[in-house]
């Protein structure tokens, strides 16, 4: 008897584990799995997410445009009501996470900003509209340290490239340091080498 509990209770167990979600990959065009793992996607946020790589696999868009819309389409079968940022977003995040229309992506990003460029314009840092963007999101948007800390690299190389002035660098380092000063009191841990590394900056261009 004991034996026959534990045999079915490794069934039960082998069964659960066979029908956990597990995310196949931005890049996944197996549409029968896709399909299997949209219906055991654990949150609405996944369920959107497969939905649209889901989508893309199913009708393969040759070019940005054709993608947007079957991404569009995708989004309003699941979310009718999903905002246009939102929209925007996931565009822009498919895009990004698949690696594919490099350049419609950032035409896309500098037609339609919004705070989903922070990733697209590190990933581009050496190009004049990631550097300004970069100048933009950095005071705008709360980053994560790690992002407010690559950001700040970008700015340094562009100082040491000629193109971005001491002038400029010392301005901009002023207000990164009021504004991250700011945070030190919501997390210090995180935030205190960001203040750190911003105040050491500012030492030099003094």
């Amino acid at each position: 008897m004991k034996k026959l509990v534990l045999t079915l209770a490794i069934i039960a167990s082998v069964a659960v584990h066979a029908a956990e979600f597990q995310w196949p990959g931005w890049n996944c065009k197996d549409v029968a799995l896709l399909q299997e793992q949209l219906n055991l996607a654990p949150t609405d946020e996944w369920k959107m997410t497969i939905s649209i790589v889901l989508a893309c696999a199913q009708n393969n868009p040759a070019d940005f445009a054709t993608a947007c819309t079957v991404i569009d389409n995708a989004i309003t079968a699941l979310k009718p009501d999903a905002t246009d940022t939102e929209r925007i977003s996931r565009k822009k995040q498919y895009a990004f996470c698949t690696g594919q229309f490099t350049d419609e992506l950032v035409a896309y990003c500098q037609a339609n900003p919004n705070p989903y460029d922070i990733h697209v314009a590190l990933r581009h840092h050496g190009t004049a509209w990631a550097k300004q963007r970069l100048m933009e999101l950095i005071m705008q948007i709360k980053l994560t340290p790690v992002q407010a800390m690559n950001c700040i690299s970008v700015f340094v190389a562009g100082s040491i490239n000629g193109e971005i002035t001491d002038e400029n660098m010392k301005e901009i380092l002023r207000k990164l340091d009021l504004r991250y000063t700011d945070l030190l009191s919501s997390n210090k841990e995180e935030w205190s080498p960001v203040v750190a590394k911003i105040r050491t900056l500012l030492d030099r261009y003094k």
